[in-house]
């Protein structure tokens, strides 16, 4: 990452992320801090010119549709990612299913 000029982060990824965190925080109480700092820790992320944040394009859509023929084991989560990042041209992701579509 510290080589890339630009980091592109899904809108979604960011829901996601809180998602996990609230969820493990029930279970786990050491996430706690992390899930009541995560606003301020992405104020941080959206001040720094590196991150760009990325919303749902038409052109994100269209990929959306062209993959949902080719990639059918992934949710709808994960194809909007996909789709979003295909726009770019980058993905950075620890999602399985997602990196068996490499080739």
């Amino acid at each position: 990452m510290e080589k890339l000029s630009r980091v592109h982060v899904s809108e979604l990824s960011v829901y996601e992320a809180k998602a996990k965190l609230f969820r493990l925080s029930r279970s786990h109480g050491e996430y706690g801090k992390m899930l009541s700092t995560f606003g301020e820790n992405l104020n941080v992320m959206r001040a720094d010119e590196k991150f760009v944040f990325r919303t749902y394009t038409e052109e994100a859509d269209k990929r959306f549709n062209q993959l949902v023929k080719i990639a059918k084991r992934l949710d709808a989560f994960d194809l909007i990612i996909l789709s979003e990042a295909s726009t770019v041209g980058e993905l950075l992701t620890e999602d399985t299913e997602v990196l068996s579509l490499r080739d």
